[in-house]
């Protein structure tokens, strides 16, 4: 008798634990592999994968396919992958990266560091101080509220910052910037930049070379032959 109530036991609790982890979900999606509360490593598979890390300071792979990753409460780290992956960090400083692939990072809460990697990827800091940086692609990058570094990359990318104070640099290709809200500091690299300062005091340096468009900020421009003593 007792070790049929023991069966009855398990199968009761393992009931429950499936029916848990159908019912946990990351970005409208049931997740299909899921963490605990403490710090875990999680490996996604070759296909389409639902990622919640739950809380603790989580290390999570997505691999192939196009995956949605969680990372949830913690310090986590999250690395997408070859696919189209959806990618949110939740509360905690996080490091993202999309890796190749047209992606969707998102830091959420805390002061995150975050990469799109290969393809054309929207990034968004959400709160707290970011870093942000994009790639050889068109990406948009947008710092949401904190004061944010955010670098373009190569490609025409489209960057804004937010509220705060932020320094934005578009670097290669024919970039739009825009600083919004707060005392900005802006360089919009080689290329021909439509740059806006926005609210508050900012600072925009172009490139002597380039027919950048900018309004709403101070300007200086950066002469890029003064250290070429080959250039007359």
């Amino acid at each position: 008798m007792k070790i049929q109530k023991l069966k009855f036991l398990l199968v009761v609790i393992g009931m429950l634990s499936a029916a848990s982890a159908s019912a946990t979900t990351c970005l409208g999606s049931n997740a299909t592999r899921m963490g605990t509360p403490g710090d875990d490593f999680i490996l996604g598979t070759s296909g389409n994968d639902v990622i919640d890390g739950q809380g603790g300071n989580d290390i999570i792979f997505g691999r192939g396919g196009d995956d949605k990753i969680c990372g949830g409460e913690g310090n986590d780290s999250i690395r997408g992958g070859p696919g189209n992956d959806l990618i949110s960090g939740g509360s905690g400083d996080d490091s993202l990266e999309g890796n190749s692939g047209d992606d969707k990072l998102k830091g959420d809460s805390g002061d995150d560091s975050i990469g799109g990697g290969g393809g054309k990827d929207r990034v968004s800091g959400g709160d707290g101080d970011d870093q942000i940086h994009g790639d050889g692609n068109d990406d948009t990058l947008l710092g949401d509220s904190g004061s944010d570094s955010i670098i373009g990359g190569g490609g025409k990318d489209r960057i804004s910052g937010g509220d705060d104070n932020d320094i934005l640099s578009g670097s290669g290709g024919d970039d739009v910037i825009r600083g919004d809200s707060g005392d900005d500091s802006i360089h919009g690299g080689g290329g021909h930049d439509d740059v806006s300062g926005g609210i508050g005091d900012d600072n925009c340096t172009v490139a002597s070379n380039s027919s950048s468009h900018h309004s709403g900020c101070e300007v200086e421009v950066e002469d890029h032959h003064k250290n070429n003593p080959n250039h007359p």
